[in-house]
Formats: structure tokens, sequence, C-alpha cells
């Protein structure tokens, strides 16, 4: 973030979210569906506790980069804490697990009318991300959308790989989960978290769509690179 605020001049809103376009990896939709197809069932806790850890740690960050600054530390902290109490996906991921943790379960009409708005949640989002990329000016982004997607599809999986070299001996489910995960292209949900700010919903847009349509190159030369490593493991 503090590169790409140096680099493409960009105000500390946007360089927030620019670098959490560069983080955030697609975990919910292409994430989880292809880790437990490439490598079982036993993908699926690793990849649940790193969606977990991402999103809390990532949004606190980015609420921190984006709300504070001026003021002293007093007022950076109160500002943090009171974006992070209304930022939506926290708030879905916290009520989720306490409903979760606490045993009920929904009646019939409620539980049916909750699905059916949970399967039109990602087409809507995917509308509103395809409306936002429509008319927008793209001959002046390139550089920066390019150096969003170069971070998240190539820098992300790199620097996870080099960590388990200085750290061998690891579980091989979990470096094989780890990699991949950090390899997936850009999260709609940045999208969502870019237009509850009120800045960057453009470029974020143009992002997810870029990186998406180069994952479908650099995912498969990951998986290729994953499956020889446990062969080799």
């Amino acid at each position: 973030a503090l590169l790409a605020r140096s680099a493409f001049c960009l105000t500390r809103l946007e360089s927030g979210i620019f670098g959490l376009n560069a983080a955030y990896p697609n975990y919910g939709y292409m994430g989880v569906p292809l880790a437990i197809m490439a490598f079982g069932d036993a993908a699926a806790m690793p990849l649940a506790l790193m969606l977990f850890a991402d999103t809390v740690i990532l949004l606190m960050l980015t609420a921190a980069f984006v709300v504070g600054g001026a003021g002293g530390l007093v007022t950076a902290l109160r500002r943090t804490v009171l974006t992070l109490i209304k930022n939506p996906l926290l708030i879905s991921v916290v009520a989720g697990l306490a409903f979760a943790a606490s045993g009920l379960t929904l009646s019939g009409p409620i539980d049916t009318i909750i699905t059916m708005l949970a399967g039109a949640a990602a087409p809507v989002a995917l509308f509103a991300l395809g409306a936002t990329v429509y008319g927008q000016p793209l001959a002046k982004a390139v550089p920066e959308i390019a150096s969003i997607s170069a971070a998240r599809l190539l820098l992300h999986p790199a620097m996870v790989a080099a960590l388990f070299l200085l750290l061998p001996g690891q579980d091989i489910i979990w470096v094989q989960t780890a990699i991949l995960a950090a390899s997936l292209p850009i999260a709609a949900n940045v999208f969502v978290l870019a237009s509850h700010y009120g800045g960057y919903a453009g470029r974020t847009a143009s992002a997810i769509l870029a990186s998406t349509i180069l994952a479908s190159i650099t995912v498969p030369a990951v998986l290729y690179f994953l499956f020889n490593l446990a062969e080799g493991g």
C-alpha cells in the first residue's frame, strides 16, 4: 500500500484498498472448491482457518490504514474501531460464528428465505462489479491493474512458498493449501469494501476481472508445482 501510494500518487484510502486487492484472495467462490477438489477434504480445515485469519487481520489493517493518520494515536484507534464495528464483512463473520456456536436452528420458512438470499449474493455482487467495470477509462489504469494482478497472482504465492522453505518440516497439506490460496485471484469482497469505504471501486472491479482471467493461466501452473511438490515430498 505504501509503495503504491508513492508510485501511483494515490490517496490514503486508494492505497489501502490497493493493498487489500493485492493481499485478499478469492477463498469462498474459488479457493474452497478448488482446494478440496485438488487435495481432498483434508484441505478444508487449513483453508477455513486461513480464511478467518486473513479476513479479520486484513480488515483490521485496512481499516487502520484507511482511517488512521491525523489526530494522534487515540483518535486513530477510535476511528479504526468504529470503522471495524460498521464493516459488513466482519459483522457477517462474527454473526455467523456466534450463531453456529449457539447451536440454534432456523425454522423451515426462514431457513429457505435465507438460503435463497445467500444464493443470490454472488450473482448480485458480480452484476454490481460488471456494472462498475463498464465505462471505466482503463487505459490510464493499466499500470495499477497490472501491478495489483502481479502482486496477487505471482508475488504473494512466491512469498508464501519462500516462507515454507525457511520453515521446513510442515505438513504437506498445509503447505499446498496455503500456496494455492495465495495464488488465487482477488476476492469480490474487496469490491464490496471499496464501495463501503467510498473509493477505488472502479479500479478494484477492473483488477478483479483482470486477475480472474489471468488466474486461468497462473493457478493451473501453481497446481502443477504443488502436485510435483507432494510427489517429491
